[in-house]
């Protein structure tokens, strides 16, 4: 359909560099930002005209996946594991903000990229790209060129009662 409308909900400061999302019912917006905190990123709520932190001193995936769970009590986050650069998806409880970090058959992968929730369900589709290469397209830019040595996995975090 055509129509619709586009509204700017954060512009500048603290965002430095975002690059994905997830939106609450209640209009709350999550946003990974790998660049929040020097080379460390974060997950920044964005509610209303309110700008804070859920999570800091992270390495994010790239790009960073963000999903929330069906029942939107948690948010996760595709990482990395600080030193190892091993795979980890951090899942964080929206009211206390306590964390945990789920890495059981992803923890093998180096590229810790995306991270989507299916349709009314707690079970995600996440995805690695394997070891980062030369874009012969674009120069200096990591991308697929090549033989691909990429993976998806569906996850579900020992948390959820049922995926299936």
């Amino acid at each position: 359909e055509e129509g619709g409308s586009v509204e700017t909900v954060k512009k500048g400061a603290p965002l430095v560099e975002p690059s994905c999302v997830a939106v609450a019912q209640n209009g709350d917006v999550f946003v990974s930002d790998a660049r929040a905190s020097g080379d460390r990123g974060a997950v920044h709520k964005l509610s209303g005209t309110n700008a804070s932190f859920l999570i800091e001193n992270i390495v994010i995936g790239n790009p960073g996946g963000v999903a929330l769970s069906f029942d939107e009590k948690f948010l996760l986050v595709s990482a990395h594991e600080a030193g190892t650069s091993k795979s980890q998806v951090y899942r964080i409880e929206l009211a206390t903000g306590m964390s945990g970090i789920f890495k059981q058959g992803i923890d093998q992968n180096k590229e810790s990229a995306g991270l989507h929730r299916a349709h009314e369900k707690d079970l995600y589709a996440w995805a690695d790209f394997g070891e980062p290469r030369i874009s012969p397209s674009i120069p200096g830019v990591a991308g697929s060129a090549g033989q691909s040595t990429g993976h998806v996995y569906l996850v579900c975090t020992k948390q959820e009662a049922q995926c299936q």
